[in-house]
């Protein structure tokens, strides 16, 4: 049973726990001060840390009495957490010494029957009995008057302070004559719209806010007709009991709370000013420190930014330095400067999303605060948006971010001055042109249209110190239908990364975390089966896609969904079955999405021959690659084919990820590692093959020129093609990761020693074919064969050791693709 838990990786054991419901996150912070204090997230503390040091992750949760109770689990080392989530809770083991899951069990056979964990019920109820304590708790809550009151619930039998909870205080039922739940919620629509119980906020919330628990309690500041009639020293002697009243009931402070909030409502009723007011753009700087870079950016804004009805929301994450105070002084000069302070730093993405959550605008701007803008930014910005409906977010140019086409080379060395910024700006303003990117933009600044964040939500808050969120939010804006554009007529200038190196944040690791979080999502959203537009079944599409399978119908259905999901549609499907399992039912359902022509091969032929008769069939200026096992991203086609419409090489290829799955069904991968970026160079191609079949593109003249695959070959076919397509066409590196090359532990391919001898035979063929004559390259290849051979011998120990020689054993698969993939 518990080999299982070897295959869970960090994120997935993460995702297992997160979705069970039973991590209490709020419990685990507020019992573990040192976990809040250095701000991880508590799902990732207790996996790495807290179980091993026996914390409880929920009060209903005891993890030394449950590896205590059962040395099965502990011996294991298996995280006891991840143990009842997947297997204690069928099998009826205790959480804690105070609850028997079997008993419940037993007790609730509709809780058993549905399959239910029976602590994430009892977690479940943890608020409504967190919330029944309160209000039994609270002096505004009468037992013996509530049930005087309401005859019927005494006949019901229904403890009173449950019923108040769930049912009367939503009624308009009163929980003492101190407390009135109608007035409550008539008088604060927020709570009634919030559909929260009005003891309990007020309790909560209500009493911290100033409000009133009922409709008399503070006229010491209200001008109502009870105290109208009065005389003055009367209306005195009437607020200063009021007062005393409060002051000897809730004390001072919530006297004071209550003044304010009066205060509050009075000027809401005078001044409606800030309800009636819209803006055009909503700009929100999350900041965190780095005041002399706050300034410079807030000074750009209102020196460059005329004409245009805007506000700014600066979230503030906790500066230690002076930048609040600065902030808050700032304020007072601008009626359209908000500022919002965090007590503590919560990210990037949390950030703008307190932001985008507050403000305004029908355009919303998330902006760096170690940027300076520059004339005309937001209105050039904005006319890009307004020209093409199709653009959902817009990105000037700029000086630093990195790499991409958001760089002006141009301004790569300007200076922070404003005076040569403006200057810059200026030089550029006739630009005519709009970039379109496939799939990313940085979002050092950008702007984005609300009906977008209204469709697909906000920033994702998964991600670690401030990495990926743009590309997770680049990629759901483009599944659902939205362009990505830079308008190259304006310019803001980036420091870059002022943030993290100002006060020491390193986030390498960070990196590598959110990268396999974000790469993982999106090979989930490649594959989806989520329906989309069709594309116009023209004739003549200008890929071609040779698409090769042979008995793998689930995985089959990947490849082609992440053919469907791509975002450049002008391509059609050569699907040659090679003697496999007819698959003519999901040939039928995708027709509907590209054209597909079907190939069947009654008995097989081979892999390569499987490939040339997807050539004989293609028509397309472009062919492109692709077996049932792998997957491209969804801006594969886009990001190749725009490379091949701006440069002359005729063969195009992005990098690549490896990923290790379970088995075939797995959503969820085990491992996921880039694959080395490789810039093209002849010389070493002949030494070793670096892009798989599916990581590239190239022209219809190719095949023209060179011929057809070599179908001697049933190993590194698509090696011997490469070669002889370098001896003639250039090719072009695009820098980014387009695809999947997917390994299965429980899938036959060409890792056992004698796929390995197979692979070694077919690479001296080549050598053979392609020799060369340099000493370095001929020592360079004697030791890839070299290392081959090692591994066949290391593949053979792995076999013996294993007492077996079935491939298809987890573990064994397991070790043979670490030695040959790498993973």
């Amino acid at each position: 049973m518990f080999k299982i838990f070897r295959l869970f990786g960090l994120y997935k054991q993460r995702y297992v726990i997160k979705k069970s419901g039973l991590f209490d996150e709020i419990y685990y912070l507020k019992s573990y001060p040192d976990v809040r204090a250095a701000d991880v997230d508590p799902i990732k503390h207790y996996i790495l840390f807290g179980a091993k040091e026996k914390r409880n992750y929920s009060p209903y949760f005891n993890t030394e009495f449950y590896l205590d109770k059962y040395p099965d689990v502990a011996q294991s080392g298996v995280n006891p957490l991840l143990h009842y989530i997947l297997f204690g809770a069928k099998e009826g083991r205790l959480p804690n010494s105070d609850f028997d899951s079997e008993y419940y069990l037993l007790a609730n056979p509709d809780v058993k029957k549905a399959g239910l964990n029976p602590l994430l019920i009892i977690r479940r109820n943890y608020k409504v009995r967190r919330n029944l304590n309160l209000i039994r708790n609270s002096n505004l809550f009468d037992r013996n008057w509530y049930l005087e009151q309401n005859p019927d619930v005494s006949q019901s039998k229904i403890k009173p302070a449950y019923h108040y909870l769930l049912y009367g205080g939503f009624e308009g039922r009163d929980p003492s004559p101190h407390f009135s739940s109608k007035w409550y919620l008539e008088t604060y629509r927020d709570v009634q719209q919030a559909g929260m119980n009005p003891l309990v906020h007020y309790l909560k919330y209500g009493k911290k806010e100033g409000r009133s628990a009922k409709h008399d309690e503070m006229t010491f500041l209200n001008d109502d007709s009870e105290v109208e009639d009065m005389n003055q020293q009367s209306q005195l002697i009437y607020y200063l009991k009021r007062f005393l009243n409060v002051w000897r009931q809730e004390g001072a402070r919530s006297v004071w709370n209550k003044g304010l909030h009066k205060i509050r409502m009075f000027n809401e009723l005078t001044s409606n000013e800030d309800e009636e007011v819209h803006f055009k753009v909503s700009i929100i700087i999350p900041v965190y420190n780095a005041l002399s870079m706050t300034k410079a950016c807030l000074r750009s804004i209102y020196n460059e930014t005329r004409d245009l009805e805007f506000e700014i929301i600066i979230v503030d994450n906790a500066s230690d330095d002076d930048t609040y105070k600065w902030l808050m002084e700032e304020k007072s000069k601008h009626s359209n400067l908000k500022i919002f302070r965090i007590d503590r730093n919560i990210g990037f993405g949390p950030a703008v999303n307190f932001g985008i959550q507050r403000c305004k605008g029908e355009f919303v701007v998330i902006l760096n605060n170690d940027t300076i803008v520059s004339p005309g930014w937001l209105d050039n910005l904005l006319a890009v948006a307004k020209a093409d409906p199709s653009v959902g977010i817009v990105s000037p140019v700029t000086n630093y971010v990195g790499e991409g086409p958001q760089i002006d080379v141009q301004a790569q060395n300007l200076s922070p001055d404003p005076i040569a910024i403006a200057q810059y700006a200026k030089s550029i303003v006739n630009r005519t042109d709009i970039f379109y990117e496939p799939n990313r933009l940085v979002f050092f600044c950008v702007l984005i249209r609300r009906e977008l964040i209204d469709l697909i939500g906000y920033l994702d808050e998964g991600y670690e110190k401030g990495n990926f969120e743009d590309d997770d939010y680049c990629l759901r804006a483009r599944m659902a239908g939205y362009r990505l554009a830079i308008a190259k007529n304006s310019f803001v200038y980036h420091h870059g990364s002022v943030t993290f190196k100002a006060n020491r944040i390193f986030h390498s690791k960070w990196m590598q975390v959110n990268r396999e979080r974000f790469y993982a999502k999106a090979g989930r959203i490649a594959v989806s089966s989520l329906p989309r537009l069709s594309s116009p079944l023209k004739v003549d599409k200008t890929v071609s896609v040779i698409l090769r399978t042979k008995d793998r119908p689930k995985l089959l259905l990947n490849a082609l969904n992440s053919l469907k999901n791509q975002t450049y549609q002008d391509f059609a499907v050569v699907l040659v079955n090679d003697g496999g399992e007819d698959v003519s039912s999901l040939v039928a359902f995708f027709k509907i999405y590209f054209p597909i022509k079907y190939v069947y091969h009654d008995v097989s032929r081979g892999r390569t021959a499987a490939i040339n008769t997807g050539l004989q069939n293609a028509n397309g200026k472009w062919i492109a690659y692709l077996d049932d096992d792998d997957i491209f991203y969804p801006w594969h086609f886009e990001s190749l084919m725009q490379a091949a419409e701006n440069n002359s090489a005729k063969v195009i290829y992005g990098d690549y990820n490896r990923v290790l799955f379970e088995n075939c069904d797995s959503l969820f991968p085990i491992r996921l590692n880039g694959a080395p970026p490789w810039n093209y160079n002849r010389q070493e191609l002949l030494i070793q093959n670096y892009l798989p079949i599916h990581s590239y593109i190239h022209s219809r003249e190719c095949v023209d020129k060179v011929g057809l695959w070599n179908e001697s070959l049933d190993r590194l076919e698509d090696y011997e093609f490469l070669l002889r397509l370098s001896a003639s066409f250039d090719f072009y590196h695009v820098k980014k990761v387009t695809s999947e090359y997917r390994y299965y532990l429980d899938s036959e391919n060409s890792i056992t020693s004698q796929g390995r001898e197979i692979y070694l035979t077919a690479l001296q063929e080549i050598y053979q074919k392609f020799p060369v004559d340099t000493p370095d390259l001929i020592h360079s290849r004697q030791m890839i064969e070299d290392g081959i051979r090692r591994q066949i011998e290391q593949i053979s120990e792995i076999m013996k050791s294993s007492q077996g020689t079935n491939i298809g054993d987890v573990d064994v698969r397991r070790k043979i693709i670490q030695l040959v993939a790498g993973i």
